[in-house]
């Protein structure tokens, strides 16, 4: 059975930035209305997505704001190439 990277319209627009090699912002930043009381869950929803990414066999590339803060942080992917390209569970510093 086939797992979907991506579930949903909002994890899906996400997914296809970034396999067409486009950097993000923190899809969380963007949220407006309604959808702010909620951003927590976004939030973990987009985290879940990027997990889902990397048992796929993408690489996340995260590259903190200025600040230091997940809020303003850019995002990437790239596809993994080889063993040397993973990246120890304890040096994620994404989430």
């Amino acid at each position: 059975m086939e797992t979907r990277i991506a579930r949903g319209a909002w994890q899906e627009s996400i997914y296809q930035e970034l396999i067409a090699g486009k950097r993000i912002v923190n899809p969380t930043r963007l949220l407006q209305g309604n959808q702010k009381k909620f951003s927590d869950s976004y939030y973990k929803n987009f985290i879940s997505l990027l997990e889902r990414m990397e048992k796929t066999g993408y690489v996340v590339h995260h590259e903190p704001a200025a600040e230091g803060g997940h809020l303003n942080a850019l995002y990437s992917v790239s596809k993994q190439k080889n063993k040397q390209d993973e990246i120890h569970p304890a040096e994620k510093r994404w989430y």
